[in-house]
């Protein structure tokens, strides 16, 4: 494993790169979702210990960062444009399998969407393609937006760096009434990961959110898309996600019963199907 930090527009994009050798397929690039890291899909990395991997970070997002200038204005293309400029700089034009879990989801369409040529096949995982999520995250997200409660948002992002039973309590809110608590040695991984994040710039990406909208652009997705989805996720409800698989025309949807957003913890069997999926998808 190898990792590349590239400059886009003057901010910081970083990616985890295992091109294996004599794997001539497309790999899989996998985006996370906000407030995580790369290491999220590792679930699905070890389920395809044979395909070759590039995690890329989210905007402002630890490997990566913003530049001194600040935040910039984050729209949809936000989303595809540096994920794009990385992929170029590691494997030319080379396609991929663009893979994502909730707003990494958004991102992984949002690349088919704006670099078509690049991607052969899409999973979003609990994934997004506008901004209505609801719950914790939703929440936290409409109130970002607001500027005189950004700096509280901020302040309680900062907050939750130095206390896991904080970050502990968002992560739980996101999962289902019936499904297990998360383990601790995984919370543990997820709050690690979560203290290298910049609060500042966090904010701003979760203040982006109820704008994001790539809903009319998904009729021109003309690739393998598996769409996977919770039954009962307090996030992205499963309504949205059939809504997204019924509009894009080479869709296929699976739901995992009783299951919230947290594929990693909540979805027996995801590994599984993912790996089937992509066989059959890049067959």
């Amino acid at each position: 494993m190898r990792h590349l930090s590239t400059d886009v527009d003057g901010h910081a994009v970083a990616a985890e790169i295992d091109l294996l050798e004599g794997d001539t397929r497309p790999p899989v690039v996998f985006l996370p979702g906000v407030l995580t890291t790369p290491k999220i899909g590792a679930l699905l990395r070890a389920a395809v210990p044979d395909r070759s991997w590039i995690g890329v970070s989210l905007p402002g997002h630890h490997p990566g960062r913003f530049g001194p200038a600040g935040p910039p204005s984050i729209t949809h293309e936000s989303f595809a444009s540096p994920v794009e400029r990385i992929l170029a700089e590691i494997i030319g034009d080379r396609p991929v399998v663009a893979t994502g879990w909730s707003l990494g989801g958004f991102s992984a369409l949002a690349l088919a969407v704006h670099h078509p040529k690049r991607v052969v096949a899409v999973a979003s995982l609990a994934g997004i393609v506008r901004g209505g999520v609801r719950g914790i995250t939703g929440a936290i997200a409409r109130v970002a937006r607001i500027p005189v409660m950004r700096h509280g948002v901020r302040m309680g992002l900062g907050l939750a760096k130095s206390m896991p039973r904080l970050h502990a309590f968002v992560a739980k809110a996101c999962t289902a009434k019936t499904s297990p608590t998360i383990p601790s040695g995984m919370l543990a991984e997820l709050h690690a990961a979560y203290r290298r994040h910049d609060p500042r710039s966090t904010t701003a990406v979760m203040a982006s959110v109820p704008d994001l909208n790539i809903t009319a652009s998904l009729r021109g997705i003309n690739v393998p898309v598996w769409i996977a989805a919770g039954e009962h996720d307090p996030i992205v409800p499963v309504s949205e996600s059939r809504r997204i698989a019924a509009a894009i025309p080479r869709a296929t949807l699976k739901i995992y019963q009783k299951a919230g957003h947290m594929f990693f913890c909540e979805w027996p069997g995801v590994e599984r199907d993912f790996a089937v999926w992509l066989d059959a998808a890049t067959d």
